[in-house]
């Protein structure tokens, strides 16, 4: 899982085709989230490690203001209820 990144990326294309590794772009689509969303419930995909900051429900406008201005390196921003 990733974000869309603010510099290059180098991708491992070599061990994605070997390794039989699927990758699946979702950008907030319902016809394409539902199974990411789905992937993350379950746990075939762990997303930890690119979750960069967390909020609670009550902080949300600085949870967006987060995300959409990347503030410090912002990747995944993630908001509780």
């Amino acid at each position: 899982m990733n974000g869309i990144p603010t510099e290059p990326v180098e991708i491992p294309w070599a061990r994605i085709v070997l390794d039989e590794i699927d990758m699946l772009g979702v950008r907030a689509n319902p016809n394409t989230s539902e199974p990411a969303l789905s992937m993350i419930a379950n746990g075939a995909v762990t997303v930890g490690p690119i979750l960069t900051h967390t909020f609670p429900l009550a902080e949300f406008a600085t949870a967006l203001a987060t995300f959409v201005e990347r503030r410090a390196g912002a990747l995944k921003v993630v908001v509780h209820p």
